[in-house]
């Protein structure tokens, strides 16, 4: 295995570019009738999904805006701030907010959305964080074993 295997993989681009063809063709596919009928209590935990993506999504740009970019940009492993309570700040706040939306438009072609873009992302992840073994070694296993990936509880 050659070092930097992984790096030319996780690019950001073609997540999002696999998640739009995704998205586009579920939408093709399914139907766009409600599964639930739409409820309040639906609209308040999107707006709670929304408030956790801006959270995380904002802390986690401004702490490390390499993290938006190729991994053989990043420099410098960070592991303070956001990146102290979570790995992929980032990733967990574009799933929660997709959550979110479709609790706002509980339709079969957005659950299947959803649940595309859930797969995408936690691909990436996988692809990402074998990148980042490869950029920081033993200083990733180990801030690996102490954060949480996705959200921010405690290990038991």
């Amino acid at each position: 295995m050659t070092k930097r295997k992984y790096h030319s993989l996780v690019s950001p681009y073609l997540m999002w570019l696999i998640v739009v063809i995704g998205i586009v063709a579920v939408f093709a596919i399914f139907s766009v009738e409600y599964l639930v009928d739409p409820h309040p209590v639906l609209y308040v935990l999107s707006g709670i999904a929304f408030a956790y993506w801006l959270y995380f999504f904002m802390k986690g740009v401004t702490a490390n805006l390499q993290a938006s970019f190729r991994p053989h940009h990043i420099t410098k492993l960070i592991t303070t701030g956001v990146y102290s309570k979570l790995r992929h700040p980032i990733y967990s706040a574009d799933i929660v907010l997709a959550w979110g939306v479709a609790l706002t438009y509980p339709t079969i072609a957005m659950l299947f959305a959803v649940v595309w873009t859930t797969v995408v992302m936690l691909t990436w992840i996988y692809l990402e964080e074998k990148a980042l073994i490869e950029l920081f070694g033993d200083e990733y296993l180990e801030y690996r074993k102490r954060v949480p990936m996705l959200f921010p509880l405690k290990r038991i």
